[in-house]
């Protein structure tokens, strides 16, 4: 599962209840750390 990143307007969308990212969030995690310094 890879999380939709908006990085303009600061949004992350994911879905926490899709299996995949229950199973290993740390993917989706790196990325949006990547994406930009912080998130709210």
């Amino acid at each position: 599962m890879t999380p939709t990143i908006d990085a303009a307007t600061r949004r992350v969308r994911l879905d926490p209840r899709d299996p995949a990212f229950t199973d290993d969030p740390y993917p989706a995690y790196a990325a949006i750390r990547a994406a930009g310094p912080a998130f709210f």
